[in-house]
């Protein structure tokens, strides 16, 4: 995972003033694909830069989306 990435994270954090995210949102806010972004959720998970905090639930078809905590 390079620095820009993680610099992104960081500044779209700040700017919203919450940790919290689905995969859906970090792909929106970072301008990239659903996929692209699952990898990197991936990639925090597996490197403890986030961690699941829960489901949501609000949606109303298809799987509940993971929320997850940036820890940084």
């Amino acid at each position: 995972m390079s620095t820009q990435i993680l610099d992104r994270l960081y500044a779209l954090m700040r700017s919203r003033n919450s940790s919290l995210f689905t995969g859906a949102q970090l792909a929106g806010h970072l301008e990239i694909s659903p996929r692209t972004a699952s990898r990197i959720t991936r990639k925090l998970l597996e490197h403890g830069y986030a961690a699941v905090e829960g489901k949501n639930l609000s949606q109303e078809n298809g799987r509940p989306a993971r929320v997850i905590r940036l820890r940084f």
